[in-house]
C-alpha cells in the first residue's frame, strides 16, 4: 500500500524509538491497531466495554479529530498484516464512503506516531470515566476537604512519619492508602489533593530533594529550578520553563560549538518521563516561537538550541568589523 512518506517516516520513527527496530514491531503494532478500527481482537472488546461503561456513567465522549500532515509524496509501505485485518479495512473504507483505504491506515498511523495509540485512547477514557465515578460517588468538596485534612493529619502523626517535617510522595501514597477511604494512591489522587494538602499544610516542594518541607525554611530560595518540581504540581508555564532551562544547559555543555540538538525525547525526559511526545513538541514549538536561542527543526522534528543568548548576533558583527578593517587596510586599485 503507498502512504504518504511524512506519515511512514512519523510512525517508523515511532517504533524505533518504542523498540529500538523497525521489523517486526512496525507490521505488528500497526495490525493491532487497524485490528482495534475494525472492531477484531481483545482489544477491540476493550474498547467495546469502555464504551459501554461510559455510557452508562454519562460521560460525555471528546474523540478528537485525526489531523494528518498536507498530502506529499506517497511511498510503497510493505508491512506484514493479516489478510483478514486487510480486507475488514477495505470494507470499512467503503461503508465509511472513503476514497482510499490508505486514508484510514494513514490516519492510524499518524494517530499512532502522535502518541495517541488505540491503548492511549483507551486509558484516557478511562480517567475520565473514573473522574466521572468518582463525582457520581458523592466526592462533593466537603468529602474532599475531609480526604485532605485526614491526610494532613496521618502526614503529621509522628508515629507514622517521623518529627512531621518532611514528606515524599512515597509517604504521601502511604496516607491515602492506609488513612483515607474511598480511594486509593495514583495519579489521580495525587492531582486532587495534594495541592490541597500542601496548602493546608503551608508546605512547598524542596529546591534540591524529592521533598515536601515548611515553605518558610531558609532553604527554599525566591528562585527555584522548576526542573526539580513535581510533574504533578506543574503547569504549563512551569513545563515550558524547565524545558527551556534544559535545552540551554545542554547545548551550553557542548563546550565545543555550544549548540545542541534537543530531541522531543529529551524534553520528555526532562519532564520525568510523564507527559507524552505530542504535549512535549507543542511546548518546544511554543518556545522556539519566543526564545531567540531556540529553533524548531520539522524536517528532524528536533529543536535546534544555541547555549547563549545572542550567539548569532554577536557573530555577525564580529565579521563586519573584520571585513571594515581589512577594507581600511587595503591598497587602492588606481590613485585619484
Amino acid at each position: 500500500m503507498r502512504v504518504d512518506v511524512r506519515v511512514k517516516a512519523a510512525y517508523e520513527r515511532e517504533i524505533r524509538e518504542k523498540y529500538g527496530v523497525i521489523r517486526p514491531y512496525a507490521g505488528v503494532e500497526l495490525e493491532r491497531e487497524c485490528a482495534a478500527l475494525v472492531g477484531d481482537g481483545r482489544l477491540a472488546d476493550l474498547f467495546d466495554a469502555v464504551h459501554r461503561l461510559s455510557d452508562a456513567l454519562g460521560e460525555t465522549t471528546r474523540e478528537k479529530k485525526t489531523q494528518t500532515p498536507p498530502r506529499s509524496e506517497s511511498v510503497v509501505c510493505r508491512y506484514r498484516i493479516r489478510e483478514t485485518v486487510r480486507e475488514d479495512v477495505t470494507a470499512l473504507a467503503d461503508k465509511r464512503d472513503v476514497t482510499y483505504p490508505r486514508d484510514l491506515v494513514e490516519r492510524v498511523m499518524w494517530d499512532y506516531a502522535q502518541g495517541r495509540s488505540a491503548v492511549d485512547k483507551a486509558v484516557d477514557r478511562m480517567g475520565r470515566i473514573r473522574d466521572k465515578a468518582e463525582t457520581e460517588l458523592g466526592a462533593s468538596d466537603s468529602t474532599t476537604e475531609r480526604r485532605a485534612l485526614t491526610i494532613v493529619n496521618a502526614l503529621t502523626d509522628e508515629s507514622d512519619f517521623g518529627n512531621g517535617a518532611t514528606f515524599t510522595l512515597a509517604e504521601f501514597d502511604a496516607a491515602v492508602d492506609n488513612h483515607v477511604q474511598g480511594i486509593s494512591s495514583g495519579r489521580y489522587a495525587r492531582e486532587r489533593y495534594l495541592p490541597r494538602v500542601l496548602d493546608e499544610m503551608d508546605y512547598t516542594w524542596h529546591p534540591e530533594n524529592p521533598v515536601f518541607v515548611s515553605q518558610y525554611e531558609d532553604a527554599i530560595p525566591a528562585d527555584r529550578d522548576p526542573r526539580a518540581k513535581p510533574y504533578v504540581l506543574m503547569d504549563r508555564e512551569d513545563k515550558r520553563e524547565a524545558l527551556r532551562r534544559d535545552a540551554v544547559a545542554t547545548a551550553a555543555a557542548k563546550t565545543s560549538t555550544g549548540k545542541a540538538k534537543y530531541t522531543i525525547d529529551d524534553g520528555v525526559s526532562a519532564l520525568d518521563g510523564r507527559p507524552n511526545r505530542q504535549t512535549v513538541e507543542q511546548l518546544l514549538r511554543a518556545l522556539a516561537s519566543d526564545d531567540e536561542r531556540i529553533r524548531w527543526n520539522d524536517e528532524e522534528a528536533v529543536a535546534l538550541v544555541t547555549g547563549k543568548r545572542g550567539t548569532r548576533t554577536q557573530s555577525t558583527t564580529t565579521d563586519v568589523s573584520t571585513e571594515m578593517d581589512a577594507l581600511s587596510n587595503a591598497t587602492p586599485a588606481y590613485d585619484e
